[in-house]
């Protein structure tokens, strides 16, 4: 007949229990569980971090697209305002015969200036309309 060898447990918190618990399978899963734990917060945190820099990242990009499409669109409304202003400027002596029509056409320039530069180049334009002086 065999009996099974008892060793005796020791009493809770001790050295000595301490010594049997920290070598034991129990310790060896409980370091694991915690192991696993705090990798899974660590994948879920870095997610979110992830997909929050993903996020802001996205947002720069589409205010930077959206910047260079007014700024292309800008360029162009500029770029027609041009071709207007020296269409007015070269037609200028036939814009004289009709002078309410041709002040009409400046001020509504005017109006389009994209800047006011440009404002005070139609002004001149103006006042070279109505004294009668070419370009």
């Amino acid at each position: 007949m065999l009996t099974a060898a008892t060793t005796p447990v020791p009493e809770l918190w001790t050295p000595e229990w301490w010594a049997v618990f920290l070598t034991s399978p129990g310790f060896a899963g409980l370091a694991a569980t915690l192991a696993a734990l705090t990798t899974v917060a660590t994948v879920m945190f870095r997610g979110r971090i992830d997909r929050r820099l993903a996020a802001d990242a996205r947002l720069a990009t589409e205010d930077a697209d959206r910047h260079t499409r007014q700024r292309e669109l800008a360029d162009r409304e500029a770029e027609h305002w041009w071709e207007m202003y020296s269409w007015a400027i070269k037609n200028m002596p036939a814009l004289r015969a009709e002078p309410v029509s041709s002040l009409a056409l400046f001020h509504a320039l005017a109006d389009q200036a994209p800047t006011d530069t440009e404002t005070a180049l139609l002004l001149v334009a103006i006042e070279m309309l109505d004294s009668g002086s070419t370009p």
